[in-house]
């Protein structure tokens, strides 16, 4: 999630939330909106849509959500060494959020 200048400078690193997941359902469990939630300073999932749920699609509906708070979602894969390519670097203060597997199957 990158974020213009000045929502990044509000969203300094203690105001970061912790909001945690709810609903654990292999393929539709709501990990990326807690996740989104918490790197928003959120305090819950309210008025955070659970993507994954999403009938057009995680991916298209986050980027939706998002616009529509002036913000963006860039999904930026790893390396085959399981790295960041420098090409793929942002700037400080960006928001992210950061995907790995789960015992409950491959997502993402």
């Amino acid at each position: 999630i990158e974020a213009p200048a000045a929502v990044a400078a509000n969203c300094e690193e203690d105001r970061v939330g912790r909001v945690l997941q709810t609903d654990f359902t292999a393929g539709s469990g709501n990990a990326l909106q807690a996740a989104v939630a918490s790197v928003l300073g959120r305090s819950d999932l309210d008025g955070v849509p659970n993507f994954i749920a999403a009938p057009e699609g995680y991916e298209a509906a986050l980027r939706a959500w998002l616009a529509e708070r002036s913000l963006r979602f860039d999904k930026v894969l790893l390396n085959e060494d399981g790295c960041l390519e420098r090409t793929a670097a942002r700037p400080p203060g960006a928001l992210c959020v950061v995907r790995g597997t789960s015992p409950r199957g491959e997502h993402g």
